[in-house]
């Protein structure tokens, strides 16, 4: 099946690049190792050791995910849509395999629960789990196993993404809004700010399933566009690196991350490692927006914690 939308990663006549897709083959193990330099003496260390040990995971299952089909793009949407993309059963078998990493290194009370979730759910329990966190759905009993199903799915449309690196994909689609991903229509994790090369300074907001990168302005709220109203929030510790972004328009916020100021971040990593900037945002009467699956947790693991 071809992908016959044009991508222009390009969002204008001029040369600053619009969409970046990710490298897939170093993305987790980047994640895991930012992970793990993060985590001694934090007060979150058992749990970001946890999800270096999740992105590790990830990193295998990239290496040795099978070629998934090439998804016929729906005209109008992103190529890889969440709502229109057919989901392979290679995705599965993804969740399988990280979820047989990890069981070790996870909370017994945790590992025991995972393990008898995956022996004892089907094919249907598995579309129904990956639906429900695509449906920003987590609600359920089963929320504590939404990290993996998140980890999994990250993996399957990062696979994905390999498809179009030499298809050509639109930068803006018509009643596409620009806060969420013009490759697969995800919010984001939040946003960096590019240091080195043609991209020195550009803000480039993060996909949270498939981690395509787009631009942005700065100093532009990223959920209703305002850019009067806009504000900053830091914490001590990370020297600017990383702020929130918080709008007075509508009152929410998402993080943004400076490479210039730290190029070691990495944008899932250090927002689970900043929770109390997050606190600190909150308080102040902002809401988030965007999404980190890393976040989405249950008492078993919090414990970790």
């Amino acid at each position: 099946m071809a992908i016959d939308q044009n991508i222009n990663f390009s969002a204008s006549a001029t040369d600053i690049p619009f969409l970046l897709l990710p490298e897939t083959d170093s993305l987790f193990l980047n994640r895991a190792l930012r992970l793990r330099n993060l985590a001694p003496g934090h007060a979150m260390e058992a749990y970001l050791r946890f999800m270096a040990g999740v992105a590790n995971a990830q990193h295998h299952a990239m290496a040795s995910i099978s070629q998934t089909g090439r998804p016929t793009a729906v005209p109008g949407q992103p190529p890889l849509a969440i709502g229109s993309v057919e989901r392979d059963p290679a995705w599965q078998q993804v969740l399988r395999q990280i979820a047989d990493e990890v069981s070790g290194m996870a909370p017994e009370g945790f590992s025991t629960r995972l393990q008898h979730l995956l022996s004892t759910a089907s094919s249907s329990d598995l579309e129904s789990w990956a639906q429900a966190y695509l449906d920003g759905d987590f609600t359920g009993s089963d929320i504590g196993i939404m990290p993996l199903v998140a980890a999994s799915l990250q993996v399957y449309w990062a696979a994905l993404t390999r498809q179009l690196q030499d298809v050509p994909v639109e930068a803006r689609h018509a009643g596409h809004p620009s806060r969420l991903c013009p490759v697969c229509s995800s919010p984001p994790a939040g946003s960096i700010t590019h240091a080195g090369a043609a991209s020195q300074g550009l803000r480039y907001l993060v996909c949270s399933l498939c981690s395509s990168q787009w631009n942005m302005e700065r100093i532009r709220c990223v959920s209703c566009g305002d850019s009067r109203q806009v504000s900053y929030y830091g914490i001590e510790g990370t020297a600017g690196s990383i702020q929130a972004e918080a709008c007075d328009a509508c009152h929410v916020y998402t993080k943004i991350m400076h490479m210039e100021k730290d190029p070691a971040l990495e944008i899932l990593a250090d927002d689970l490692a900043t929770l109390s900037l997050d606190i600190l945002v909150g308080e102040a009467g902002y809401q988030r927006y965007g999404l980190n699956p890393l976040l989405l947790t249950e008492p078993e693991l919090a414990a970790a914690e």
